[in-house]
């Protein structure tokens, strides 16, 4: 019998006492202690294996061709792919720069052409320039993105009148 009163005893003061360490009052349990965190120290440069370094040279070899030939959103693309590999790359910063620069510029003249359709009460055409100036403007970071996105829901609401 004592084998079986002891768990069972144990089972009645357990939850008793946990509730005791939940209930206000004072407490015995001393606060943590407070050390001061050690510094990491500096991520180290981390360099490219070969076979990454020749990924990313592919790549921004690629982006600049299509930079060349004013395909601007695939250009985007690969400058992209180039600095998720490679952070640092000046050239594939240089080059994504450049091409997000032209990209806002589309971006503006499809927000000029969707407003000349509006002008016209032709909504429809006003959307299809609007979502081409969304792929232009694809990042929120950009004013135009949230300008786009303004334009876009005018539209919807004017449409559902």
């Amino acid at each position: 019998m004592r084998s079986i009163l002891g768990p069972l005893a144990l089972l009645v003061l357990l939850p008793s006492l946990a509730l005791a360490d939940l209930a206000p009052g004072p407490r015995t349990k001393k606060p943590p202690v407070k050390t001061k965190a050690t510094p990491m120290p500096a991520p180290a440069k981390v360099e490219l294996d070969e076979a990454a370094a020749a990924k990313r040279d592919e790549l921004l070899a690629e982006a600049k061709a299509k930079s060349d030939m004013a395909e601007f959103l695939e250009a985007r693309v690969l400058y992209r792919n180039a600095l998720a590999l490679d952070h640092e790359n000046a050239e594939a910063k240089k080059g994504l720069a450049n091409v997000e620069t032209e990209c806002l510029a589309n971006a503006k003249r499809q927000i000029s052409e969707a407003k000349s359709y509006q002008s016209m009460n032709n909504d429809s055409e006003a959307l299809k320039s609007l979502q081409l100036a969304l792929t232009y403007a694809d990042e929120p970071k950009y004013k135009e993105h949230q300008q786009i996105k303004d334009m876009m829901a005018a539209l919807k609401r004017n449409s559902e009148r």
